[in-house]
């Protein structure tokens, strides 16, 4: 996988050891790690491994496992929003936006993950 700094979307560290570095494009193969290097004297890293799935998404508020998409709300972020009598839709330019609601196939229902 080539990938340059425009590839790069974000970076954080996690500990004063170690970060996330969330990538443009999905990073699928397990045998070559992009080559990702710290600072200008491309300094490799000491180890570098993929995220979970999970551990993905406690960072995006989304993810895919298999075939489904876990998209991850934290109900006391949206007060105004009663969960348990509101529906929640997913919208957005590929769907039509508001055209999605009340489409049952965008609807999003609560699962317990992690």
């Amino acid at each position: 996988m080539k990938i340059d700094n425009s590839k790069i979307r974000h970076a954080l560290w996690s500990s004063t050891s170690g970060g996330y570095v969330l990538l443009a494009e999905d990073w699928q193969d397990d045998a070559n790690a992009p080559p990702l290097f710290l600072g200008p004297s491309q300094r490799p890293f000491s180890s570098l491994e993929r995220a979970t799935p999970e551990e993905f998404g406690r960072l995006s508020r989304y993810y895919k496992k298999g075939s489904f998409w876990y998209f991850l709300l934290r109900p006391e972020r949206y007060p105004q929003v009663d969960f348990t009598q509101e529906k929640v839709y997913l919208a957005g330019d590929f769907n039509g936006w508001e055209e999605a609601i009340g489409q049952r196939p965008w609807e999003l229902r609560p699962v317990k993950v992690g």
